[in-house]
């Protein structure tokens, strides 16, 4: 796995939607972090310069998640110092658990100690660690914004288009008995997926679109996007409504499906969150996404009842 490409791959994506003047810079950085790391085993003190070009890449990605994350322009971002926009993500529980973890360490370990202290050296283990965690920051917060760009587009869409029909729908859905088969039935039936026609959409875009489609059919519930049920287990979504909980699990996959760990991640879920019903959602992006298909399960544990379901095309 080459996480520079992978992160070359989200900044294409954010571009393709975004106009940016700091998405550059990160791969820039990055890409002369490593190669003044390379540097360093003939010569240690380019240690000290791989720190100073994460901390680059550190800075531009904030200023690219502050104005997508905050709704900024790019002349509000420059208008900004670094510690502002550090005190704002620090201050408003704008970055998700795992994001908001990654930035802490790498602003404590990394960007205050080599800003502040100019007497530092740092060795080949220090820079390596700071390359592979700024990068793993990157990666994940890229991740976020690239979620948000697709549910700010797709609830755009859903704001100006035909609400009435849309209206109709909900309704239809409020025949069904349950949660389980309104959330089945908005899934399969009511969410219009043509946008990914001829497309190869990140898994973080399409949660970012169902997202989207969720919060407006459930309006008067909640959708939970990856709440922590216990240890490092967060299934991608719980809807909430009237008393009903579901669990929501996003795939995306290409030309063959593997259920046998979904069914047992998707069970590993409901028994952690005390909840009976859950979903898997899983795209085959190479194929048309319509018709979809439901599997369902009933499975007994320890004297319970759980009852999953696998959607897929």
């Amino acid at each position: 796995m080459n996480i520079f490409d992978r992160i070359q791959k989200q900044i294409q994506e954010i571009t393709e939607t975004e106009s940016s003047i700091f998405l550059d810079s990160v791969s820039l950085h990055l890409e002369r972090a490593e190669y003044y790391y390379n540097l360093g085993e003939n010569d240690s003190y380019y240690y000290n310069d791989v720190i100073y070009r994460t901390n680059h890449a550190f800075e531009g990605a904030l200023k690219e998640a502050y104005k997508i994350l905050a709704n900024k322009t790019n002349e509000e971002v420059t208008k900004q110092t670094p510690y502002k926009i550090e005190k704002y993500f620090e201050d408003n529980g704008v970055f998700k658990e795992r994001v908001l973890e990654l930035f802490k360490n790498y602003r404590s370990e990394w960007r205050n100690k080599s800003t502040h202290d100019y007497k530092l050296f740092f060795d080949n283990n220090e820079a390596f660690i700071a390359i592979t965690s700024v990068s793993s920051f990157v990666f994940l917060l890229f991740n976020q914004i690239i979620e948000k760009i697709a549910f700010d587009y797709e609830q755009d869409k859903i704001n100006t288009s035909k609400k009435t029909f849309l209206k109709l729908k909900e309704d239809g859905m409020k025949v069904a008995r349950g949660l389980f088969e309104m959330i089945t039935m908005s899934l399969v039936d009511n969410i219009n997926y043509e946008e990914f026609k001829d497309k190869s959409p990140l898994e973080t875009q399409i949660i970012g679109f169902l997202k989207a489609n969720l919060s407006w059919y459930f309006k008067e519930g909640n959708v939970l996007e990856e709440p922590k049920i216990k240890g490092n287990l967060r299934p991608d979504f719980i809807i909430e409504l009237s008393g009903d909980k579901i669990v929501l699990e996003v795939k995306k996959f290409s030309k063959k499906l593997n259920k046998k760990p979904m069914w047992s991640q998707l069970l590993t879920y409901l028994r952690y969150a005390d909840i009976k019903e859950g979903i898997v959602f899983a795209l085959d992006v190479s194929s048309p996404i319509k018709p979809l298909k439901i599997e369902e399960r009933v499975v007994e544990f320890e004297n319970k009842e759980y009852t999953l379901r696998i959607i897929n095309n």
